[in-house]
């Protein structure tokens, strides 16, 4: 697992990503397709800094596995891909230009994929921050008035 860092941060991203054909067709039954959309989904995914951990074309939708930065917004990696893929697709296959007018629909789901951070994860990053420097602290005057410090 990565974990995207800078000195003062940990974080550990991974969403689900699922995002289908227009219409549901099932276009992407061809093996010489399916392996040309991965190719393509993984060059992507490199491009925007991402880890895909799972790639899985079925014949009507794609399903990703992946883990991001916290600055990329899911709805901007599945942007991405599909904006991506896309033209790439129609161009190299014909059966995706005739059968239908786009590629995919405008909708996705993305769901976050737990990632239990274990203990020792978490004392890394504790330990990794820098101390707090002790704070020199004035002395308390003491006011005749204040009610709080009567006796």
């Amino acid at each position: 697992m990565r974990k995207h860092t800078r000195p003062d941060v940990l974080s550990i991203v991974q969403y689900a990503i699922v995002f289908c054909t227009r219409y549901r067709l099932p276009v992407l039954q061809d093996p010489a397709l399916a392996v040309r959309l991965e190719a393509l989904l993984r060059e992507k995914a490199r491009e925007l800094g991402l880890t895909l951990r799972e790639v899985r074309v079925a014949v009507d939708h794609v399903t990703l596995v992946c883990e991001s930065p916290p600055e990329i917004a899911p709805a901007r990696i599945v942007a991405q891909m599909k904006a991506y893929t896309a033209p790439r697709m129609r161009q190299e296959f014909a059966v995706l230009r005739t059968r239908l007018p786009a590629l995919w629909t405008r909708g996705y789901c993305v769901v976050s994929v737990g990632v239990s951070p274990s203990v020792t994860v978490l004392e890394a990053f504790l330990a990794a921050q820098p101390p707090r420097p002790p704070q020199q602290r004035k002395p308390r005057r003491l006011q005749e008035d204040d009610p709080c410090q009567q006796s």
